[in-house]
């Protein structure tokens, strides 16, 4: 039965091929001599090395491709880390730019300060000369205290 079963798949491909020309057509299949079974047992083996041959081109693929997802992975990985530091170092100047710019207003309400206490000092400077010129020290004392209390 099993004979029968490959001639008859064997017959499907004897159509193509002319190589086995010692199938005799019957009724139920075919008849197939001596030479004719050594030479479909060498086909048969042919097959069978072709299909080894593609299995092991299937199997090289597929490593190939599994090996490129772990690379891909790995690269993307990387890029996130990479992407990650940026963000961080994005963050760290961010803040020094808001620490830079604190530290510039106080700056310039030191500056601001010391122009108001450098105003009040030519005042009372100027004041205790008028003080001294015209009432003496008691005005430009006086005149003093009430700046100092404002």
């Amino acid at each position: 039965m099993t004979l029968l079963i490959i001639l008859t798949i064997f017959s499907q491909t004897a159509k193509t091929n002319d190589q086995f020309e010692e199938l005799t057509p019957v009724e139920d299949g075919f008849i197939i001599s001596h030479e004719g079974i050594i030479d479909l047992s060498n086909y048969i083996q042919e097959l069978e090395a072709e299909i080894d041959l593609y299995q092991e081109r299937y199997n090289a693929t597929l490593q190939a491709l599994e090996t490129e997802r772990k690379q891909t992975d790995e690269l993307l990985e990387t890029k996130n880390q990479v992407i990650e530091a940026q963000s961080m170092e994005i963050t760290a100047k961010d803040e020094l730019i808001d620490n830079l710019e604190l530290e510039t207003q106080l700056k310039s309400a030191q500056i601001q300060n010391y122009e108001e206490l450098r105003e009040q000092e030519q005042l009372q400077n100027r004041l205790i000369g008028f003080g001294i010129g015209f009432a003496g020290g008691t005005v430009a004392t006086l005149l003093m205290v009430t700046l100092i209390m404002n």
